[in-house]
């Protein structure tokens, strides 16, 4: 059963070659997450704290801990369109069938939507039922990419449009299969870096009960 909230918010300020911003974080769409994320670094940061305090991580890390990186987040992708009166309703009708939630936005840039960005945190599956989607309604994209900042935007998908990728070739299934290949390739580096973080909470953790033990004899 598709999960969906098709909201229509404010207009947003002028964007001079595309529509949001796509190297900063969203302002409303993803409180939660951020606060997920924070959560997570200070928990982590407590922990190697803590194990500086015992005098039992010297040899293990230093004191500025890694990034967590991603985590598996149980909210379906968030999806940003910034509608345009040269698209109909044809994107909106098309968000309405998938498992995402949706903000429906207006944009004072001309045109029709040709360009998708992606979270890093975004389900590879829900990536491809996405842009077939707008391959399938014929919606002319030419520009799929990650945005600017990876860490900004994790799990949402912005579909707006881009004057700078005015002239690319449209983007084709095998231009979207590549694109999954690479999204693929940046989920594994981040799951390795999140497993090697808990690998030293663990040591951490280990020390600390040592040095605990100790304290009572």
């Amino acid at each position: 059963m598709s999960i969906y909230n098709l909201t229509q918010v404010d207009q947003p300020e002028p964007a001079l070659e595309e529509d949001g911003d796509a190297a900063a974080p969203v302002q409303f769409e993803f409180i939660e997450e951020g606060l997920q994320s924070t959560s997570l670094r200070s928990t982590i940061l407590d922990t190697l704290g803590s194990a500086i305090i015992a005098n039992a991580m010297a040899d293990n890390t230093g004191t500025s801990p890694s990034s967590p990186g991603i985590h598996d987040s149980p909210i379906p992708p968030l999806v940003i369109y910034y509608q345009k009166s040269a698209d109909g309703d044809v994107i909106v009708d098309m968000l309405k069938s998938t498992q995402t939630e949706s903000v429906v936005k207006g944009s004072d840039l001309e045109g029709g939507s040709n360009a998708i960005w992606i979270g890093k945190e975004v389900p590879t599956r829900i990536i491809d039922d996405i842009t077939r989607g707008l391959l399938d309604r014929q919606i002319p994209i030419r520009s799929i990419s990650h945005f600017q900042d990876p860490d900004s935007k994790t799990n949402i998908i912005q579909i707006g449009t881009s004057r700078r990728s005015s002239q690319n070739d449209l983007v084709t299934e095998s231009t979207v299969a590549e694109f999954i290949e690479q999204h693929h390739a940046l989920q594994t580096e981040d799951q390795k870096e999140r497993e090697e973080i808990a690998e030293k909470l663990k040591e951490a953790e280990d020390n600390i009960n040592r040095t605990l033990q100790q304290l009572k004899y």
